[in-house]
Parts: structure tokens; C-alpha cells; sequence
């Protein structure tokens, strides 16, 4: 059936009432200028958005064309344009739809043929497209340091809220400007200035610190992550670093610790008086049994549960991950007082996971002690002065370090105590068929260090053993 004509000029009204299917036809809105093209409509059978479509009808190289301009809807876009917008092929007002025809008829006049030109714009649009979704790919400064430190989580590392602690600190906290840098941005002049923030604020061990975690953690996302395969099967962000730009950025080594620091016999009796005075408990009892140990590393006394103490046996078992893929079982001896100071201490928190826990949701943080033994040194250098003896700051890893100085000054093998301190052990061989606990060399080497710190507080009328101080107490 051939469409009707209308009786006058083409309004919305008339277009309204054509019927597709009964009306089926091409009709001619606006004939345009001669040799520029026209507007018409095309009225179809039954279809989504196919019942009346404006075309835009010209001649390119001696053939007709045709060139969608939208759908009619009387209701539909009032503007051919809005800014860089273009509602092609959308829903368009007749008057829309004229405004459509002539901006085409005028780029028709500019270059000739449409469907080159229309399909030359949509390549572009796809490839910025494209390249906007790829870079939004791409994993900023932030994303690196975050991928890093769940790494360390899923790996079961403990230290890794202590490396997301200090990175905010250093990092995040005084650099948010940098965070939403692209990592591949970020230059070996980004990390120094932010070493060198550190630097002005009066730090100095922590600078290296901070710059092996950042080195550690451009290493992971250009390495371990982009070539995961499960990163790209999940299409994770991609850092796609070029190099590792901490490499360039030297230690600074005025302010590496050498390691040499041990506290003599009157430093250690001073130390163990003052471990007594703290008035936290719990804070307290960890620092006496980390001397009771052996001085093992105070993150691994911290996050045993009282499910890993056997008080009747009197053997401690910790996890060492320390260095290693895959961690490994580590036996320390209880001596006598370290049992009864336990046996204590589980009237206070037994009814929590973790001996060494304050709030009851999580073991001690390691910053409470290390903090605690900081304040310790402050006050004996203080001290000294006053009573015009050197005391030379120190740390926790001092104590330790004191542990394993004093016991082969007692005789004590360097096996043994490589064990009984959970050194790593370099060779393969051993580390492979030896696995031997030397559970009694390691408990005969504690009984030797205690007794000789001991024998250091001897002379101290503050510092008690833990039996004494029961015995006391009962009187």
C-alpha cells in the first residue's frame, strides 16, 4: 500500500498517524537544494526503532546513498546537537531530525562520500575508547603500594601490617599528591624526596627501612604481579614499569646500624631492673620472658596463642617464617621461671587466644614493646649522665644480639646457638635431612644465658627471680 500524501506541509502530527505496515513507503521531508541531498523518511513494517527512520539521501561517485539521521518520536530529542554530541541514529522531533539533515548535507559538501567518513570516525572513537579503558588499567602509586602490602597478607608474612604502617606513614600520609601518579610516573626524584622528608624530620634508620619496602614493592608489581597469569585472567590492573626506579636512589649509609652493639653486664643488669618497673603487665611479662628465651624475636613471642605453650613439658613452639618460603616449626625451651611466670600470667589473660594481649581482639603490637624498651634506653642514657656513666642507646635487637654474644663467650656452640635463635641455616644439605629439634642442647644453652643474667643482677636488690618473688609473696 502506498503511503498517503499529506494535504499540506509535513507536520509531527501527520507523521504521527502513519501506520507501519499500512503506510509502508519512503516519503520526502524536505527535498533540500539541488544537488545536496534530501531529507526523507522511510515508514517499515513491524520492528524496534525501525518503523519511520529519517535518512539523509545523496550522491557520492554516481551512486545514491543513504545516511541514517535517527527515528522519528514526537517526543523524542527537540536538537540535532547538544555540545560535541551528535544524537545520530537516536530519537529525534521532526525539527530535530531537519537540523540532522543539514549539518550533513553540509559536511557531505566538505567530504563527499559519509560512509568513509562516519567509519574513519568511528575507528577513532573506538581506539580512544580503547585506549581510555587501557589506561584505566593501568595501577597508580597507590594501587603498587596497596598490591604489595596484600601480598605480603596472603602470603601470611607478619610483618606486613608493620610495612603498611610505616608505608602510610612515610609514604601515603605525606606524599597524596604522588598517589594517584601512575607507578610507571613515578621517577628516582619522587622516592628520594620522600626519603629526604624523613631525613629533615630527624630520621635515620627508618629512611633505609622505608626505601628497601618501596624497593621490594616496584620489584613485586613489575614482576610477580603483571606476570601472574591469574592477574590478567581476573583483568587486575597492570603496572607495566620499565625499571625499578628506588634502584637509582642509594642507601644511605651513615645511617645503617652495623650490628656491633652488646650490653655489658652492668647495661644488662640496669636493663632487667627497669623491665620490673613497667607498669603495663602484660607489657612487662613479654619483655622477662623474651630474656627467658633467649631473646627469640619478639613477633613470633607475640603472635604464639597459649594453644602453642605446653607448661607441663615446658617447651614453647613458635612459627618461623622469617626469610623463607615456606615457614617451619621452631621449639624453644621453658626454664622453671619462665613456666611460673606464665602460669601467672594465664590468670590474667588465659581466657584470651594470646598471652601477650592487652584488648583481647589481637596479640600486643610490636611497637608497644619496642617502644617500651626505647624509653628503657632513654632513661638509663639519662641516667648515666647524671651519675657520670656512659650508657650507650640500644635496642631490642641489642638484647638479642647480647643472647648470642654472651653464649659463645660461654661455651656454647655456634650450631647450637644458630638454633636455639632460629638463624637461617645456609646450607642445603642440613636444611633438607636435618631435623633434629636439639631440643636439649637448646634448653641447656638457655639454663647457661639465664644464669648469667643471674649472675648480673646479682648485686641488684630490685631484681628478683619470678620463684623468689612467689615465695615473698606467700610470706
Amino acid at each position: 500500500m502506498a503511503v498517503p500524501k499529506p494535504r499540506g506541509k509535513i507536520t509531527s502530527v501527520w507523521l504521527d498517524a502513519l501506520r507501519p505496515g499500512r503506510d509502508n513507503g519512503e516519503i520526502t521531508i524536505d527535498p533540500g537544494t539541488r544537488g545536496h541531498g534530501a531529507l526523507v523518511l522511510r515508514v517499515t513494517g513491524e520492528g524496534e526503532r525501525g518503523k519511520k527512520a529519517f535518512f539523509y539521501r545523496y550522491f557520492a561517485d554516481g551512486e545514491r546513498r543513504f545516511e541514517l539521521v535517527g527515528y522519528f518520536d514526537s517526543r523524542g530529542a527537540r536538537a540535532w546537537r547538544e555540545g560535541e554530541l551528535l544524537r545520530k541514529g537516536g530519537r529525534l522531533t521532526l525539527a530535530a531530525a531537519r537540523e540532522g539533515f543539514l549539518e550533513l548535507s553540509k559536511l557531505a559538501r566538505a567530504v563527499g562520500d559519509l560512509k568513509p567518513h562516519f567509519a574513519e570516525q568511528d575507528t577513532k572513537r573506538t581506539a580512544e575508547r580503547r585506549r581510555k579503558e587501557d589506561e584505566a588499567r593501568v595501577g597508580t602509586f597507590e594501587d603498587l603500594l596497596n598490591v604489595y602490602v596484600e601480598a605480603l597478607r596472603t602470603s601470611g608474612k607478619p610483618s606486613a601490617q608493620q610495612i603498611d604502617d610505616i608505608l602510610d606513614r612515610n609514604v601515603r600520609r605525606s606524599f597524596r599528591h604522588l598517589l594517584s601518579r601512575r607507578a610507571s610516573e613515578i621517577t628516582p626524584g619522587h622516592v628520594q624526596e620522600i626519603l629526604a622528608k624523613m631525613v629533615g624530620r630527624g630520621v635515620t634508620r627508618q629512611v633505609n627501612v622505608t626505601r628497601s619496602y618501596l624497593h621490594a614493592a616496584f620489584a613485586h608489581a613489575g614482576g610477580a604481579h603483571d606476570f601472574d597469569p591469574r592477574r590478567l585472567a581476573a583483568n587486575r590492573k597492570a603496572f607495566r614499569l620499565a625499571s625499578n626506579p628506588v634502584a637509582l636512589v642509594p642507601r644511605v649509609r651513615e645511617f645503617e646500624r652495623i650490628g656491633e652493639r652488646v650490653l655489658t653486664a652492668p647495661e644488662l643488669k640496669f636493663y632487667a631492673e627497669r623491665v620490673e618497673k613497667i607498669e603495663n603487665r602484660v607489657v612487662r611479662d613479654m619483655l622477662r620472658l623474651h630474656l627467658m628465651t633467649g631473646a627469640q624475636r619478639p613477633t613470633q613471642l607475640l603472635r604464639a596463642s597459649w594453644s602453642d605453650y605446653a607448661l607441663e613439658d615446658g617447651v614453647l613452639r613458635l612459627i618461623d617464617a622469617k626469610g623463607r618460603a615456606d615457614a617451619r616449626e621452631h621449639l624453644v625451651p621453658l626454664i622453671p621461671d619462665a613456666v611460673d611466670l606464665l602460669r601467672e600470667l594465664r590468670e590474667i589473660t588465659g581466657g584470651l587466644e594470646w598471652p601477650f594481649s592487652i584488648a583481647g581482639h589481637a596479640p600486643l603490637r610490636i611497637e608497644t614493646v619496642v617502644h617500651a624498651v626505647q624509653d628503657i634506653s632513654n632513661s638509663l642514657v639519662g641516667d648515666g649522665k647524671k651519675r657520670g656513666v656512659e650508657v650507650k642507646p640500644f635496642t631490642l635487637r641489642d638484647v638479642r644480639r647480647t643472647v648470642e654474644t654472651s653464649l659463645a663467650e660461654l661455651g656454647v656452640s655456634r650450631e647450637v646457638r644458630a638454633h636455639l635463635l632460629s638463624h637461617g641455616r645456609g646450607d642445603k644439605i642440613a636444611r633438607t635431612y636435618d631435623k633434629h629439634h636439639y631440643l636439649p642442647e637448646k634448653r641447656r644453652a638457655v639454663e647457661a644465658w639465664w644464669g648469667f643474667v643471674t649472675a648480673a643482677c646479682a648485686e641488684s636488690k630490685n631484681v628478683v627471680s619470678i620463684k623468689r618473688r612467689k615465695k615473698q609473696a606467700a610470706r
